[in-house]
């Protein structure tokens, strides 16, 4: 008897040369490629030692991946677990997707279960959280999303299981887990930046997709659906959704090729025609025009003459922008810029209005504005200047790099290296990829240009921004409670116009401005809510009562706290404390999570937040005798 037997053929593992011609031949993506590379040229390096008897262990593998949708992050995570399966970290290196669902269920309390299921089944691949920020929501403690992501490190940490975990979503989200996560970054070394496609890779990435389809365009539809790739491009905000907007347009383009063809049946077609795309079946978008941008920059309350000179700059720049688009050889000069101005006088807020106005009219690819502080930037890291300036307009690149406290980088060693690398990689004669922003006081950003006058070559364009008069700041009062649904009787108006004047006759350049009407609004509220839940107590409340502010509600005593109105951060004192850390001998994490906490701290003080407020002050030391915790506790403690 012959008995037949069925032979299952298993597809044999690419090589990691497979593996990275197939990474090489995707269109784009430079600087993740090059990070793929680092790392294949990483493990093999270490793998190689292991081999010739040196005692080397591989790091944690784990990544984050931050972009916009259709930037290559699911087709990228593939490669890398064919990648690592080469080498054999992985044992197969299939990309298993999971999102915040996946891993916390509403009624359901069971995180840890969730949590170990998904790493079981991804064992020997990669288990990919795409949207991870979802799992991330400080502002509810009763969220379950980030004891998930705590379980999650844990036994990544712990156990080590055999498989690689990578994060995504937007820059932003990821910044602010690594902000409120500090081991995130140990468990998660690598990031790769996927960058948004240039129209030049979109349409070398139409051509591919069309040709599998089996479609091409005629010369004109080519030229066409090119403009139209420039347009979006020049428009993108975050929802952009990159290739896959390539696969939107095809679908739409093949419809309206259909359509054209069967309405005339009776001629009969070739095989070309059915084929080919033609520049009828291409409709265009219309162009964005920085209108919108414009008009919220005129209602902003403040000075007319500092909105004018500022609107003024932003004709001359999208004049020169239409010339050039009519074919005018004009060249943007520099466009860096310099905002002098207390405190809450809208300098971040106009940033990010110049930002949405340049990326609407194309001059830059993002309209988004990282915003970081000089004492940061002047902090002793161990990263050489170079580096250090090419790290951070590499992350902001496209978009505006926004330098608070800016002074305060020619005031030390380490902070001026940083500038004066920072200056070398931009172009004192035109302006490049990226915007810079210098911010600070007046009479800071005064003595910086007294001690360097060759600012002004790179820094053209120098706006000041004032004080708010105690009129301008009543009204933004009025239209920020206005906002939340809340009217002020008259009495309570008046009120709050004697003591913003009060206020504001005794200010200095840590007055506040409009940070200090956020606080007030902030603080008038929480009074009525505890005059109205007494009231409540005794009879029904109606609508009006609950949306009236009245006089009892205005903290009278504004002038004897101080605080309320000058939370200006003590940066002298905060240098020489973060110093002495830095003279203690090792103890490099706890340095780096004491540097964290500061910049955390002053992040939420830009947006007038007291910090208690949004996370824990207390600290817990662990280690043996003489580690140095008495000695960080004290630091801490001059620090707050």
């Amino acid at each position: 008897m012959t008995v037949n037997k069925t032979v299952k053929e298993t597809k044999k593992p690419e090589s990691r040369e497979e593996v990275l011609d197939r990474l090489y031949r995707l269109v784009g993506l430079r600087k993740v490629k090059e990070e793929i590379t680092w790392i294949s040229e990483y493990v093999e390096f270490v793998q190689m030692r292991q081999q010739n008897g040196f005692n080397d262990s591989l790091p944690f593998m784990h990544m984050l991946f931050t972009g916009h949708p259709g930037t290559g992050k699911n087709t990228i995570a593939g490669i890398i677990g064919s990648l690592l399966c080469s080498y054999g970290i992985l044992t197969h290196g299939k990309v298993k997707h999971y999102h915040r669902r996946d891993l916390v269920q509403d009624g359901y309390a069971a995180e840890e279960q969730l949590v170990r299921q998904a790493i079981a089944d991804s064992v020997g691949g990669i288990l990919f959280i795409d949207q991870a920020g979802d799992l991330f929501n400080p502002g509810n403690p009763a969220d379950r999303g980030i004891l998930a992501l705590n379980i999650l490190m844990n036994i990544l940490s712990v156990e080590k299981p055999e498989v690689i975990v990578i994060l995504t979503d937007d820059a932003g989200e990821i910044e602010n887990m690594q902000n409120g996560l500090p081991d995130l970054k140990q468990l998660f070394p690598r990031q790769l930046c996927f960058e948004d496609y240039t129209p030049e890779e979109l349409i070398q990435i139409t051509r591919v997709k069309l040709e599998a389809r089996q479609y091409s365009f005629t010369p004109e539809a080519e030229e066409k659906f090119f403009k139209l790739l420039k347009t979006i491009c020049a428009a993108q905000g975050a929802d952009f959704e990159n290739a896959r907007f390539i696969d939107e347009q095809i679908d739409a383009v093949a419809m309206r090729m259909a359509k054209r063809l069967m309405a005339n049946k009776a001629g009969g077609y070739k095989r070309e025609d059915m084929m080919l795309i033609d520049a009828t079946d291409i409709v265009m978008v219309e162009e964005t025009t920085p209108g919108k941008s414009f008009e919220k920059l005129k209602a902003m309350i403040g000075e007319e003459q500092l909105k004018q000179s500022i609107i003024n700059h932003l004709n001359y720049v999208y004049f020169i922008r239409e010339r050039q688009k009519q074919g005018f050889e004009d060249a943007l000069p520099p466009l860096h810029m310099i905002f002098t101005g207390n405190q809450g006088t809208g300098k971040t807020t106009v940033a990010q209005m110049i930002g949405e106005i340049y990326h609407s009219i194309g001059i830059l690819t993002s309209s988004v504005v990282l915003v970081q502080n000089g004492n940061n930037l002047s902090a002793e890291t161990g990263i050489p200047p170079e580096q250090a300036a090419g790290m951070v307009l590499d992350a902001a690149e496209g978009g505006i790099l926004y330098i608070n406290d800016a002074s305060i980088l020619t005031k030390t060693r380490t902070g001026l290296a940083f500038f004066q690398a920072l200056l070398s990689l931009i172009s004192p004669e035109r302006f490049d990829s990226t915007l810079i922003i210098l911010a600070d006081y007046p009479d800071e950003i005064e003595n910086m240009l007294q001690i360097s006058p060759g600012l002004k070559t790179f820094f053209a364009y120098q706006f000041n921004f004032k004080d708010y008069t105690p009129g301008e700041l009543l009204q933004i009062a009025v239209t920020r409670l206005d906002e939340k649904k809340y009217t002020l009787h008259p009495a309570a108006k008046e009120m709050m116009e004697q003591l913003i004047g009060q206020v504001y006759a005794v200010r200095d350049k840590h007055f506040g401005n409009a940070l200090l009407i956020d606080k007030l609004v902030d603080t008038v509220i929480r009074n009525m809510s505890a005059r109205i839940m007494k009231i409540r107590t005794e009879r029904e409340l109606t609508r009006k009562e609950i949306a009236t502010i009245m006089v009892a509600d205005i903290p009278q005593d504004i002038l004897k706290a101080p605080k309320f109105y000058k939370d200006a951060f003590d940066e002298k004192a905060i240098t020489e404390a973060l110093s002495d850390l830095d003279k203690m001998v090792g103890q490099t994490k706890i340095k780096q999570q004491v540097r964290n906490f500061v910049e955390l701290a002053r992040h939420y003080n830009q947006q007038g937040v007291k910090l208690n407020t949004k996370m824990s002050l207390q600290w817990c030391f662990t280690g043996n005798s003489g580690m140095g915790k008495g000695t960080v506790a004290r630091i801490i403690a001059r620090i707050y």
